[in-house]
């Protein structure tokens, strides 16, 4: 019997658009969604060693990008 490694999806944002993905996403039975609002601290983010990140670009202010 093999176990399935449980890969992490980043959802970043709130939207709508989002919403629905991470929906759809959570029926995986070996995918974990985790949902996180900008702005968010980068180191946050990098903790989390996502497999996967879901960006609505339209939520994004050009200052969040810079680094």
């Amino acid at each position: 019997m093999t176990s399935l490694h449980k890969r992490v999806a980043l959802i970043y944002g709130d939207s709508i658009l989002l919403a629905g993905i991470s929906e759809t996403l959570r029926t995986h039975n070996n995918l974990t969604v985790v949902t996180v609002k900008p702005p968010a601290d980068p180191a946050t983010l990098t903790n989390l060693n996502p497999d996967l990140i879901l960006v609505d670009a339209s939520q994004i202010k050009p200052t969040q990008t810079e680094g």
